[in-house]
């Protein structure tokens, strides 16, 4: 122990006495550990901690599928179905993936809250204990029953500050009142950012076809997923049977959660950690040469320990000491870089991260840190040893009068040539996510951005619960908005594009052949094609004589007249779907593709239905204006109001505020891998640059003796340079082929690009080559100002 102590008090003697030295490794260090380790505490919370509910590997998500179709909900018969017909759960939960807007009152300004609909017994399944209150049990799901909800925990601290009495209050929503009976837990986030729950009622639980449901089960003690699978797959033709025209080829398909909760982050995620784990190899191998440049000052010590009987053990000791001493100090700042990071990364991560509000730098996290700098102090401490292993000590003792070009041994020669490397590989991902992103930019949406303001109105039901009050609420809207100095233009549609809501369900057209199609179908105003700038392709827009008592009418997307049609006129064909009863119209005219899951999605195949025809109680309002469309917020809601004081108005967003955000996830997977490659090439310039400085500080007797024979301060120049830029030619060369390699995991990370794309690896090439030959030029040029007589007089 107590040579121990005194190895590491000789290390901090020596760090002392080189405070530049330390202070650059140290700076390193803590970028290089904060950098990885808040990546490690995203992926440590998304992916690696279990799901914070009781058993999470008992835990499934069912889905329902056609036989030869993609995954999707169920439907709330099947569900109930299933709950009562399946031995292998121990119990079976579902919520629906509609979210119900509604309208809180009777308090100062009327509010819009986000709900969701969930099946008795829901937290249950998951393991969830609230925190006050019961869930909801079988008896609230009846359509006359009592009107109960749970609150979110975020929701009972904004709102009713956290009142410990509130279990029990009835408050107003769509002019009903509603018991609270429940409050969750913080954590709580399986649905995403809802407010509100409600029971799911009789009248829901009827719709069959209404494919809707996010299932969850529990599996009994015992019972695997293969043998759940099993049995749900002999329940779906059971079903199959009985309901043969709405079940026929209907399947089950049982997943465990946890893997169904991270799919679609893993990749983006794991590639991240990659990447980190490329900058603390390129940070090992930095300063590891930087320790091998410090240690030729220090070759006479060296000598002078070995000659005195210090044993090469005895030294390695205390240089991988040094290491580590050196390494842990940079822990020490990287987890406060770290802690920082994971900060940021909450706050500017999307929203499409799972768990991101419970990623923290916690014990996992400061293991992971103090792991990677133990192993790093090891390798560059452990990495001088080599440079004097196979030397003689009477040659140690010489002062070096090597030449430059073989200044530079081998292990230093191959760190120099890694880090180049592992920055190209960087570089060559930084610039193709960078690219894919330009790429999403340049889509064409289908309709014009700018100057869009948009809200959400949903209207209650107790209070507008016939066409005729509904339709009036919607025309005085449109002509008091309309009426606003400044606005252009004004519309409703069902779903907004981009917004990140869909139909529940895509229903099926039957063509007169017969021959169903599943398609989206939207529900608008007649102006919101104008509204929108969405231009027509045939035939004709809706009008105001497209009402209800008129000849159903139908707009149909490019996609639709393409996929359906052909080379056919659509035009005044007839198609029928199957909503509660048979609905059949006319197709009037053909309207451009919009983009409206993402703009990296292909357009599908949509039917756009006149509002007064097809009136539904929440709309999206969007409107054109002249200028900020921002300023118009107080003017509209005010509209609004003149119609119904206590009518709940959402918030603002522009189109612009909307595409962003769906942008937001391929802004962040660019962003931090573009600062994993600046951090790399910055990285290896400065080791560069400290290689060669300490290589040039060691040679200036060399340096002048060449000088004083003839040599020109420009041949000097080259000759340092020409050295550094050979290296990096060989680590570009050497980084381009393992970008092949790992390009290949980005695939499904691009949008518009190819993994071998001219423009990121040429960006690859030059960046790093141009960082490295002005790392280089600086002490080259020092090295050429040598003033012979004094360098030979020193020496």
């Amino acid at each position: 122990m107590n040579t121990v102590l005194q190895d590491v008090r000789y290390a901090f003697r020596i760090f002392l006495r080189n405070p530049g030295f330390t202070v650059i490794c140290l700076l390193i260090l803590a970028i290089g550990v904060g950098a990885s380790a808040s990546i490690f505490s995203v992926v440590d919370g998304v992916i690696i901690k279990p799901l914070p509910y009781r058993d999470p590997n008992q835990l499934v998500r069912v889905y329902g599928a056609w036989s030869q179709g993609a995954r999707e909900g169920i439907s709330p018969p099947d569900f109930i179905d299933y709950r009562a017909q399946n031995k292998v759960f121990e119990s079976l939960a579902c919520e629906s993936n509609f979210s119900p807007i509604m309208n809180l009152s009777g308090i100062d300004r009327p509010q819009q809250l986000q709900g969701r609909y969930i099946s008795a017994g829901f937290f249950k399944t998951l393991g969830i204990h609230l925190l006050a209150g019961r869930e909801f049990q079988v008896g609230d799901e009846a359509w006359k029953g009592p009107k109960v909800v749970i609150l979110s925990n975020e929701l009972w601290n904004s709102l009713f500050g956290r009142d410990p009495s509130i279990v029990g209050r009835q408050i107003t929503m769509n002019s009903a009142l509603y018991t609270i009976v429940g409050v969750l837990p913080p954590f709580f986030d399986m649905a995403g950012r809802s407010q509100i729950y409600f029971p799911l009622q009789e009248n829901i639980l009827a719709m069959r076809g209404f494919r809707s449901q996010i299932v969850i089960g529990r599996l009994a003690p015992g019972v695997s997923v293969a043998r759940a699978q099993a049995e749900m797959n002999g329940i779906a033709r059971g079903l199959e049977q009985a309901y043969p025209n709405l079940n026929r080829t209907w399947r089950v398909v049982v997943l465990p959660l946890s893997e169904e909760v991270v799919k679609n982050s893993r990749p983006a995620l794991l590639i991240l950690l990659v990447s980190a784990g490329f900058v603390v190899l390129i940070i090992a191998a930095n300063v590891a040469n930087l320790m091998l440049a410090q240690i030729t000052s220090r070759r006479t010590e060296v000598a002078v320990r070995l000659s005195l009987g210090s044993s090469k053990f005895r030294l390695t000791r205390q240089l991988v000491t040094e290491g580590t001493v050196l390494a842990l100090l940079g822990a020490l700042l990287g987890c406060a870089v770290a802690v920082g990071c994971t900060s940021l990364v909450r706050s500017l991560g999307p929203a499409t991260i799972p768990r991101l509000s419970e990623i923290s730098v916690d014990g996992r996290v400061l293991v992971f840190a103090i792991a990677v700098s133990v192993g790093m102090g090891i390798f560059f401490g452990a990495a001088p040893v080599f440079r004097f292993a196979g030397m003689p000590l009477g040659e140690s003792l010489k002062q070096g009068s090597r030449s430059i070009g073989s200044g530079l041994g081998a292990l230093q020669t191959g760190l120099i040539v890694a880090e180049v490397a592992l920055s190209v590989v960087l570089v060559v991902g930084a610039g193709l996510l960078i690219r894919s992103l330009q790429q999403l930019q340049r889509v064409d949406p289908g309709f014009r951005t700018d100057h869009l303001l948009i809200t959400r109105i949903s209207l209650p039901f107790n209070k507008y619960s016939t066409d005729q009050l509904l339709e009036g609420f919607w025309r005085d809207a449109l002509r008091r908005i309309r009426d606003i100095p400044g606005v252009r233009n004004v519309g409703f549609t069902s779903e907004l594009p981009l917004s990140g809501l869909n139909n529940p369900t895509p229903f099926k057209a039957n063509t007169a052949a017969g021959r169903p199609y599943v398609t989206f179908v939207r529900s608008i105003s007649p102006d919101y094609p104008a509204v929108m700038n969405i231009p027509l392709r045939a035939g004709r827009y809706f009008t105001a004589n497209d009402r209800d008592g008129t000849p159903n009418v139908m707009l149909i997307n490019q996609a639709f007249a393409h996929d359906v049609f052909g080379n056919e006129d659509p035009i005044g064909k007839h198609l029928t779907f199957q909503f509660d009863g048979p609905y059949e119209g006319v197709i009037v005219g053909v309207i451009g593709n919009v983009h409206h899951t993402s703009l990296a999605a292909d357009p599908f195949r949509e039917v756009y239905l006149p509002l007064e025809q097809s009136t539904l109680l929440a709309y999206h309002l969007v409107v054109r204006t002249e200028g900020d469309p921002k300023a118009f917020v107080s003017q509209v809601r005010a509209a609004i109001w003149a119609i119904d004081r206590d009518q709940a108005v959402g918030s603002f967003s522009t189109m612009g505020e909307i595409i962003h955000q769906g942008l937001i996830q391929q802004r962040f997977r660019s962003l931090v891998l573009g600062l994993f490659s600046a951090i790399a090439m910055a990285v290896s310039a400065i080791g560069l640059y400290g290689v060669l400085s300490y290589l040039v500080s060691q040679r200036t007797r060399e340096i002048g003796i060449r000088l004083a024979m003839g040599a020109s301060r420009g041949q000097i120049l080259n000759l340092i340079v020409g050295k550094a830029m050979r290296l990096t030619g060989i680590g570009l060369l050497l980084g381009g082929l393992c970008a092949l390699a790992f390009t290949r995991l980005l695939t499904q990370l691009l949008f518009g690009v190819g993994t071998v794309d001219p423009a990121a690896f040429s960006a690859s090439f030059v960046l790093p080559a141009a960082i490295a030959l002005l790392a280089s030029y600086m002490p080259a040029r020092r090295a050429s100002l040598v003033d012979p007589v004094r360098a030979l007089r020193n020496e």
